[in-house]
């Protein structure tokens, strides 16, 4: 992927067709983040989960 191409919707799509791209991105921001919560703890605090939220 390019800079720049994250607005490329098929770009994105190819890069998130396996699980490597994810897996890639996670280990960056392992690695490099001084974000002390995680990726995966800061982007769940950005929602608002709420008790039967899936119950469609």
């Amino acid at each position: 992927m390019q800079i720049g191409s994250s607005n490329d919707s098929e770009a994105v799509k190819a890069q998130y067709a396996t699980s490597k791209g994810l897996d890639t991105r996670l280990s960056f921001h392992d690695k490099y983040s001084t974000n002390k919560l995680g990726y995966g703890n800061w982007i769940v605090s950005n929602y608002e989960i709420r008790e039967g939220i899936w119950n469609v």
